[in-house]
């Protein structure tokens, strides 16, 4: 059941990407129509400004092709382009509507290759542009091959029609050919095979340009996706966040409330209940500020480069009086362990306080007369830093969530302290590692070396 649930989510996830794929394709490659479009309007009518003024001032010498027809044809392509141009046109849609322009291109150049000499013509070899722009647009498939083969056609049809002098002759300085070389079939057949192998070329690479635009598609598409879902976890996070913030502060609100009652009524403990009550405004604080810290574990950090032999010694020492209260010895990493580089760019108070939540939850979970021990290790470009207790343990139920928000094993906790731990590894790019020893728990962040500038 679970692997069909698996394979039903998968293929759901692929026909989702492959929506998304196209729907992007489609809105970039309208708008590449749209302008291929009016671009092809504008030369369109220049082109039958210029074939009208020649018609009016030279008598042409050749035959049978009349410029007429030809802009006839122009007059037409620009009559749809317009037509599909009109403010209100439903846009291009589909590989049909796709093709449909790209064979609209094919009897353009068509034209104005046959005008300008045929296969003698020096714009025959633009043409291959066309099989390229099928494979970028269509990709592999009956629309693309289509056009592919209309565009296979002119150089042969062209070779045809200066065979029997239906185009105009030019003369190839740089070949010295004269009159024309449309009736040299030798040399005529050759140039047509020159440009479809060309177009074959072409369209060849035009369909591995499909496949890697699709791949960088795919690839931005699942960017996007997975910044959403951690978006979208992190805000499932805040809610429950929220509710146990809410859940945590009515018990110390409520022992303030009930302690500045009885200091108004003249209680004669006045000074041990100030001492209570600044016991639970610290509370409170501290609940404030951990979840300031998880609400806003992305902000900008003030990187530099940390020792973390040093600052483990500036957190044991802080730690002295809260271990000593619990009867727990809290060890330094061994002697080899600080030797090692272990230095990482980082924020030094953030870094602090995750292991501060870390030290703490050790020390607590320690029996009296046990020992907290701390770990500093590098190796394959990430230090290893945290500490290993004596305790009892994570149960096994609760070790695969533990640093999630909400998971704890103490009794009245928050489980903000873990929480809060990982997306500070996280934001430097790192990981929290949490579990059991044969005897005891261990907490790790795994953190990147520092190079030498002082950068990850």
């Amino acid at each position: 059941m679970g692997s069909t649930t698996e394979q039903n989510w998968h293929e759901r996830d692929l026909m989702d990407r492959a929506f998304g794929r196209d729907a992007i394709r489609r809105r970039e490659f309208v708008r590449l129509v749209e302008g291929l479009r009016r671009f092809r309007v504008t030369g369109l009518s220049v082109g039958v400004l210029v074939l009208l003024w020649v018609l009016s001032v030279e008598a042409l010498t050749w035959r049978p092709v009349s410029p007429t027809a030809v802009i006839a044809l122009f007059v037409l392509i620009v009559a749809i382009d317009l037509y599909r141009l009109r403010p209100g046109a439903p846009a291009p849609e589909g590989p049909s509507s796709l093709a449909f322009d790209l064979f609209l291109a094919v009897l353009g150049q068509t034209a104005v290759v046959g005008l300008t000499g045929g296969i003698e013509s020096p714009l025959l070899f633009v043409i291959i542009i066309l099989p390229f722009a099928g494979g970028v647009i269509l990709g592999p498939g009956l629309h693309s091959r289509a056009v592919l083969m209309a565009v296979l056609f002119i150089p042969w049809l062209m070779v045809v029609a200066g065979a029997r002098e239906w185009t105009p002759r030019t003369v190839p300085e740089l070949l010295a050919l004269e009159p024309g070389f449309a009736h040299r079939m030798p040399y005529t057949v050759t140039r047509a095979s020159v440009v479809n192998i060309a177009c074959v070329a072409v369209h060849r690479l035009g369909l591995w340009m499909y496949v890697v635009i699709n791949r960088m598609i795919d690839a931005a598409l699942d960017a996007r996706r997975q910044a959403l879902e951690t978006q979208r976890e992190r805000n499932r996070e805040l809610v429950q966040l929220s509710s146990a913030i809410a859940h945590e502060l009515k018990n110390p609100l409520a022992t303030i409330k009930g302690l500045v009652q009885l200091v108004e009524r003249g209680d004669k403990n006045a000074e041990r209940r100030f001492a209570v009550l600044h016991r639970e405004i610290d509370r409170t604080r501290s609940i404030l500020d951990e979840f300031l810290n998880f609400s806003r574990p992305l902000g900008a950090l003030s990187t530099e480069r940390v020792d973390l032999a040093n600052l483990i010694d500036d957190l044991t020492a802080l730690h002295e009086g809260l271990a000593a209260d619990a009867g727990v010895r809290v060890d330094p990493p061994p002697r080899g362990q600080t030797d090692a580089p272990n230095a990482v760019a980082g924020d030094p108070r953030k870094l602090g306080q995750a292991l501060t939540n870390l030290l703490q939850n050790a020390i607590e979970a320690s029996a009296p007369g046990s020992r907290v021990e701390w770990v500093l290790s590098a190796g394959k470009g990430a230090v290893t830093v945290g500490v290993q207790d004596e305790g009892p343990g994570v149960e096994d139920a609760v070790l695969g969530r533990i640093s999630q928000l909400g998971a704890t094993t103490k009794a009245g906790g928050s489980g903000i302290g873990l929480a809060v731990a990982r997306t500070i590894a996280e934001q430097h790019g790192g990981r929290l590692e949490i579990g059991n020893r044969d005897v005891g728990c261990r907490a790790m962040l795994i953190l990147p070396v520092a190079t030498e500038g002082g950068d990850r």
